[in-house]
């Protein structure tokens, strides 16, 4: 839009419309529009000098009445136009003060929109009752991860690789000397550099799992301070409540036969075959009849994403219930 000499006036006389000042506004701050203001102010100025010089040098002796009234005349213009001149240098002073205010906070705004939060963002994976994932980091190391499980990590792995880790997983971690890989579960650190090995830390187990299948590891325990380094073929067994690492022999193909998705118990207690049919599956399962003793274990190995009907037929035989599956609900009646 185009403003004149004579929209200064009117806005600064309030009677442009809102519309019509915000675009007087962005005009004024143009080249037009300065030369315009610029003009202006100039001419107020050379008027005012004018008059100035004109005061000074009337005659003396004019008659003293003349005088009189022609002082009251120049005065009362001189006073108009210094009043006007005033006012409306005031108002662009007012004009220009905020103006400088309204593009400084644009320009802090601008600048602080152009900072990089560089505080690392945390990264989760999770996998649901009835599934795995397989998983690949920033780093190049592959997660394997079990049902019912989650890792959490930053999104600056590869120069931070520390994973805590809620449930299963087999770790293939790729080599960095320079940045050692570590795994926190509980109160446990396992610390690698390139090796493969699996990690079993389920929140309601009373126990914790570390099992290694190539490389080395060493698992340090935060509390006690305590720390041992394995080797394959070897794992260590944490009881949170002793504070402890046992040291043991595994056989690693039994251990990661879950990544393959062979379902294997060996001597274990009901409770605890439960809770793995319940997670392999996404099922609940409930139990009614005669409760079946606690001492009761379980010992038997399944083909790769054998049925749960299969299942529940084998073990059913064995310790003696009779099952219904509806949906995602299983009940388990004891003889």
């Amino acid at each position: 839009m185009k403003f004149s000499e004579n929209d200064i006036e009117k806005f600064f006389s309030g009677k442009l419309s809102e519309k019509e000042a915000k675009e007087f506004l962005i005009w004024l701050h143009s080249k037009d529009g300065e030369n315009v203001l610029n003009s202006r102010v100039d001419e107020l100025w050379k008027i005012q000098t004018e008059r100035d010089k004109e005061i000074k040098g009337d005659d003396q002796h004019i008659a003293h009445h003349v005088q009189m009234i022609k002082q009251k005349d120049i005065n009362q213009s001189t006073k108009s136009l210094s009043t006007k001149f005033l006012r409306i240098a005031a108002s662009l002073l007012i004009i220009f003060s905020i103006t400088f205010i309204f593009f400084i906070k644009r320009d802090i705004g601008s600048i602080e929109n152009q900072i990089v939060d560089t505080t690392p963002k945390e990264i989760i994976k999770s996998v649901p009752k009835g599934q795995k994932s397989k998983i690949s980091l920033p780093d190049g190391s592959i997660v394997f991860l079990n049902s019912e499980s989650s890792i959490k990590f930053t999104d600056n792995f590869e120069v931070n690789r520390t994973i805590h880790l809620y449930g299963e997983a087999f770790f293939e971690v790729a080599k960095d000397e320079n940045h050692p890989f570590e795994v926190i579960t509980d109160n446990l650190v396992t610390t690698a550099l390139g090796t493969s090995f699996n990690i079993k830390a389920y929140e309601n187990s009373s126990k914790i799992e570390v099992s290694l299948a190539t490389g080395k590891v060493i698992i340090a325990e935060s509390i006690s301070n305590s720390q041992i380094e394995i080797k394959p073929g070897e794992g260590i067994s944490y009881l949170p409540t002793k504070g402890e690492l046992e040291l043991q022999t595994v056989d690693i193909k039994s251990v990661l036969n879950w990544k393959d998705g062979i379902l294997q118990f060996e001597k274990l207690p009901l409770p605890e075959v439960i809770e793995i049919l319940e997670r392999w599956y996404g099922v609940e399962i409930e139990i009614i009849g005669s409760n079946p003793s606690k001492t009761v274990k379980c010992t038997g190995t399944f083909k790769p994403n054998e049925y749960l009907s299969n299942v529940l037929d084998a073990l059913g035989h064995s310790i003696e219930f009779n099952y219904k599956i509806n949906q995602k609900k299983v009940t388990l009646d004891f003889k």
